[in-house]
């Protein structure tokens, strides 16, 4: 359930519009919510300060656990991220290593092979340092 809700304020979040969207769709939602606990309330016949505190209470519980539901979902989202990033960098790793043992190795090929190999070794190279500007140890 968490990915999910993860995946949805990570595509919400993408752009302004659509978080003023959601934004504007959530403050009617509170809004009903709260009017909901209020008229339920209401029909207890208790008094006005403890329909008040009840009121108050009942809004802050359903506020705190659809932000707690939030976060950890946020939460989530953040910890796949760091998870693809890290594949990211070993396979960066890998790559480089690849790549110096294609370039340093000493084969019995024509120069003109030899060229072609090491051209493409360095375009190879080029992409990661611009993808990747730092190496990782």
């Amino acid at each position: 359930m968490f990915h999910r809700l993860g995946v949805l304020i990570g595509h919400v979040s993408d752009t302004p519009s659509q978080t003023w969207i959601a934004v504007l769709l959530g403050i009617p939602a509170f809004g009903l919510t709260q009017f909901a606990f209020h008229l339920g309330l209401a029909r207890t016949g208790a008094s006005p300060l403890t329909d008040a505190a009840i009121d108050a209470s009942l809004a802050g519980i359903f506020f705190g656990l659809v932000l707690w539901s939030f976060l950890t979902a946020i939460k989530q989202r953040r910890i796949r991220v760091r998870q693809d990033l890290n594949r990211i960098a070993e396979l960066n790793h890998e790559i480089r290593n690849a790549l110096e043992v294609i370039a340093y190795s000493h084969f019995d090929a024509e120069s003109r092979h030899r060229a072609m190999v090491l051209e493409s070794v360095n375009r190879i190279d080029v992409v990661l340092k611009r993808i990747f500007p730092a190496r990782i140890a």
